[in-house]
């Protein structure tokens, strides 16, 4: 019965691109690999992800919260612009010394000293935008912290009940 149905659909196809005389012998087994695999998608179950037992889920937690943590310091180390700072008093250095060669009206010295205060103006913006991002994540982390520790309370050691 569904067979026969599928057939007169295909036939009263005379006019659409779907149609078996326009495709010919390509669309046939087009058609039926469309099918198939329609059929095999349907069939697909999704495999269930076992959980941990929730004191090995908890020291999991525990253990991304301080590698976390660790890598926030890391950024914020880094946010401290030493190597900035050596790399700018570097370049301020080599600036003076062109400008005692070729004198202050030299148009490389102008074009570095722009230059210099550019790459200033734009370390100072991303440094307070990273320190802004770093901040909100800290609070996150801190957030997330005293969730877990106040479900440590509420449950007062028997976490197999939060879950």
């Amino acid at each position: 019965m569904p067979l026969v149905l599928l057939l007169n659909i295909l036939l009263s196809m005379k006019s659409t691109c779907l149609s078996l005389c326009k495709q010919g012998w390509f669309g046939v087994p087009l058609f039926f690999l469309g099918i198939a695999s329609l059929a095999f998608s349907q069939l697909v179950q999704e495999a269930e992800i076992e959980s941990l037992p929730p004191d090995q889920q908890v020291q999991f937690i525990e253990s991304k919260l301080k590698d976390l943590n660790s890598r926030l310091k890391v950024v914020q180390n880094g946010q401290g612009g030493e190597s900035f700072i050596l790399k700018r008093q570097s370049s301020i250095g080599n600036l003076d010394q062109l400008v005692s060669v070729y004198g202050k009206n030299d148009s490389n010295a102008l074009s570095i000293e722009e230059m210099i205060n550019q790459a200033d103006q734009t370390w100072k913006s991303r440094s307070s935008e990273i320190k802004q991002g770093v901040s909100t994540v800290v609070s996150r982390l801190s957030e997330a912290t005293l969730i877990l520790d106040d479900l440590r309370e509420n449950f007062a050691g028997r976490l197999d009940e939060a879950a």
